[in-house]
């Protein structure tokens, strides 16, 4: 159970566990109060009400990460050096944030409209890697092509390893929480972006 005083702290904490490990239809305002120490009436009054403290725990997790992305979009470099560097950044920020996949897997498996958070932020993150995409097409650094299909193929395999990382590990044996197995999927997901994106008769 939390015991910190922040009761509205301790809300989004339990809020974001058990929407994790449960998704959002299993998981109860009961429970959520349960876990965090609070009495019954606590989201209502902090949130207004489940759905309200659900949009809030994907806030909490969807705005860093845009945040940390749009930070490494600015560093200097080549378009495709930062494209890389972004990719990276985005497998490695939901390998360490397991909760973000977790959340990402329920709301697949219901099939409704993506919550907010995510779409905004996603939607941000698109902007981000399309706008590198055309700065690079232009020089001549990336490959011709629709930006906003080669920037899904960019963000495609970080974001299916991390979702998918239990069943690389029990199908393939790559075990992501191994810091070398890590670094070898990442390099192989880089070298296979570079290739992807390099111009023809340009790739390493």
């Amino acid at each position: 159970m939390y015991e910190s005083k922040d009761t509205k702290t301790n809300l989004l904490a339990a809020a974001l566990r058990l929407f994790a490990e449960r998704g959002y239809e299993n998981t109860s305002i009961r429970a959520i109060t349960s876990l965090s120490g609070a009495n019954l009436g606590a989201v209502t009054y902090h949130f207004q009400s489940k759905e309200n403290l659900y949009q809030e725990v994907l806030k909490s997790k969807a705005e860093p990460l845009y945040l940390l992305l749009a930070a490494i979009a600015e560093d200097p470099g080549d378009p495709a050096e930062r494209i890389e560097r972004i990719a990276r950044g985005f497998f490695e920020h939901l390998l360490t944030n397991p909760e973000m996949p977790a959340l990402l897997l329920h709301e697949i498996s219901l099939r409704r409209p993506v919550p907010g958070p995510i779409r905004e932020t996603m939607s941000r993150l698109f902007g981000l890697l399309n706008s590198l995409i055309r700065q690079g097409q232009q020089q001549g650094s990336i490959i011709k092509g629709d930006p906003a299909l080669l920037a899904i193929s960019t963000i495609t395999q970080p974001a299916y390893a991390a979702v998918m990382r239990q069943v690389m590990q029990d199908v393939a044996g790559y075990d992501l929480e191994n810091p070398a197995t890590r670094r070898e999927v990442l390099d192989h997901f880089m070298l296979f972006l570079r290739r992807g994106l390099a111009p023809a008769g340009n790739q390493e």
